[in-house]
């Protein structure tokens, strides 16, 4: 029986050439859905971030135009955090705060 591949040089290398440039033109293409996934997932990552800080610099701002006087770890722990609930419920509780307790009191 013939078998084409085997029988016919032309037809073998021309399979086998077809193969490899697939294979390559394969890669290339998952690179650049790779390249441009990862590329939009670091750029939603920053925006998350930066919402985050500038959350936590308003709680900031309005404890110290309030006057509520923080130590330098709850500063820390403020500006730690990147959960944005936690963050709106630190600021709704610093509107009407008197004291950082009460800011980071959980009700």
């Amino acid at each position: 029986m013939i078998d084409p591949l085997r029988d016919f040089p032309l037809v073998r290398d021309g399979y086998r050439k077809g193969i490899r440039e697939g294979k390559r033109e394969g890669k290339l293409e998952g690179k650049r859905e790779g390249k441009l996934e990862g590329k939009l997932e670091g750029k939603r990552e920053g925006i998350r971030e930066g919402k985050s800080a500038g959350k936590a610099e308003s709680v900031l701002m309005l404890l110290e135009a309030r006057g509520v006087k923080l130590s330098p770890s709850l500063r820390d722990q403020i500006l730690s955090c990147d959960d944005p609930a936690t963050l709106d419920r630190w600021f709704r509780n610093a509107v009407s705060a008197a004291s950082a307790a009460e800011v980071f009191a959980s009700s």
